[in-house]
């Protein structure tokens, strides 16, 4: 406290809970606080004025782009030459729909957790209970830079086992040990990658930043371009690219003193087996641009088919032109990968998210959402599978650049559905009670705890979703987590 100020601390031995009304009459009311304060919002924009205009909160997180983080933190820190700066870009920022005022809130992923010093900064809020230690130093961290005091939050959610856990042992998280992080150097994914990277570089491929550029449009099914298809198919590029992949690995392996992996046969045979198949698993790497670029071009198709319907109503026209308008922007987005690792379609970054090529700083495989634009283009936004299963659930909500988004379609591959294309091709899967194991067909006894599994109900007309488009609109349906 400042020499000035006085303050005061509750002991919690003095706070006494009791039954509320609620309780007592054994009927759920509402909450007195949120109906009040809803009312009074809405009678006070109804009558054009409000206590809470002037109050703005931005997004910083991976999904916006690195210019517009850039921005925030210039309008968030706000010092002489963050204004100057932001005078300098004016035109930039009012195209963009940002604003050159004060920023008061940022509402931060852990892209504010490293390289990011804004002094003033005195209070942090946290939404739930970090990783780690070091992840709960590194965000509490932000605030107090300049060595004034600062005030940090942490919200524990109680359904979350890990929020439970912390918050009866705070200080475990506050003042726990900062252990150094811990990489599995021989994981076959990793090695693959690596060694994938090494074979590209050797095949002399300067990939261009757009995918088009890559793959060829003209053609049904969108097949490597001829050029770059010829390139990586030499007959000399195993033979060439063998020592080079084979001496990576060694060092792979010298640093866990020559133990090979259980994975791993003869690292030889490995080497020549990656080598081999990486011009194929390169092609493979593209099939999920190519999966949400068909999609997308078919429902531009299909609204530009539906939009020559003589006498439409005009609610079908909207919603005919709103259709075309969010596939040309998926089209646009996919189009344009951008010559930086900004974008999430950026042809480096790409291989990366798909596992072909390394990346530790992006989800692996993660799951698409579209989201459309306000007056501006659209955007994809990418999860992690673990996070991407609740997030992107049907009808679940998503709240991007303070606006909410249900999910309301599936982008759906061809060949999930039938032979004549008129159902989808689902699966019943059968889930072991005993451990939550997931199998694929009828099994006698589960494959992860050995339980016979005679009798087990299974999970009926199950289906793989790894794209999703949401609608902006005001029920989460029931999740269920297994495992394989």
């Amino acid at each position: 406290m400042e020499a000035d100020l006085q303050g005061w601390r509750l002991s919690p031995s003095a706070v006494r809970v009791i039954p509320g009304e609620a309780v007592r009459k054994g009927e759920a009311q509402g909450n007195h606080y949120f109906h009040d304060l809803y009312n009074v919002i809405a009678t006070d924009l109804k009558a054009g004025h409000s206590s809470y205009w002037g109050l703005e909160g931005r997004e910083h997180t991976a999904q916006v782009s690195q210019r517009q983080r850039e921005w925030r933190e210039w309008r968030f820190r706000f010092e002489q030459d963050d204004q100057e700066k932001l005078a300098e870009y004016a035109a930039d920022l009012r195209a963009s729909g940002e604003s050159e005022q004060f920023l008061p809130a940022m509402f931060c992923s852990p892209t504010m957790e490293l390289g990011v010093d804004i002094s003033a900064l005195n209070a942090v809020y946290l939404r739930n209970v970090p990783p780690t230690p070091a992840n709960y130093a590194q965000r509490a961290g932000r605030a107090g830079r300049s060595g004034q005091a600062a005030v940090i939050v942490t919200y524990c959610a109680a359904q979350s086992p890990h929020d439970q856990y912390f918050f009866e042992r705070r200080s475990e998280m506050v003042a726990g040990v900062v252990r150094p992080p811990a990489l599995d150097i021989t994981n076959e994914e990793l090695v693959r990658s690596h060694l994938h990277a090494v074979w590209l570089a050797e095949a002399k491929v300067a990939l261009s930043p757009d995918i088009p550029e890559i793959l060829d449009l003209k053609r049904a099914d969108y097949p490597l371009k001829q050029e770059i298809h010829d390139v990586i198919n030499r007959a000399m590029l195993v033979s060439m690219t063998r020592l080079p992949m084979k001496r990576v690995l060694d060092q792979i392996l010298a640093s866990t003193e020559g133990r090979k992996p259980v994975w791993m046969g003869e690292p030889d045979d490995f080497v020549s087996d990656v080598a081999q198949r990486a011009p194929q698993e390169f092609d493979r790497a593209f099939d999920r641009w190519r999966e949400l670029y068909n999609s997308a071009r078919t429902q531009l198709m299909e609204a530009n088919a539906r939009s020559e319907i003589t006498g439409l109503s005009g609610a079908d026209r909207r919603r005919i032109k709103a259709a075309q308008m969010q596939a040309s922007d998926q089209i646009t987005i996919l189009e344009q990968g951008k010559a930086s690792n900004g974008s999430d379609f950026y042809s480096y970054r790409y291989l990366a998210t798909e596992g072909f090529l390394p990346g530790y700083n992006f989800p692996r495989l993660p799951l698409y959402a579209f989201i459309p634009g306000e007056g501006k283009t659209g955007s994809f936004l990418q999860r992690a599978r673990f996070l991407a299963i609740s997030e992107f659930g049907p009808r679940s909500l998503i709240y991007h650049e303070g606006r909410a988004y249900r999910v309301m379609k599936a982008k759906l591959p061809p060949e999930v559905r039938t032979g004549d294309g008129s159902e989808l091709a689902t699966r019943d899967i059968f889930i072991c009670s005993n451990c939550g194991a997931c199998h694929d067909g009828e099994v006698e006894r589960c494959h992860a705890c050995n339980t016979a599994m005679a009798g087990e109900v299974p999970v009926q007309r199950t289906l793989r979703i790894d794209n999703v488009e949401a609608a902006q609109r005001w029920c989460m349906d029931p999740l269920s987590t297994v495992w394989r």
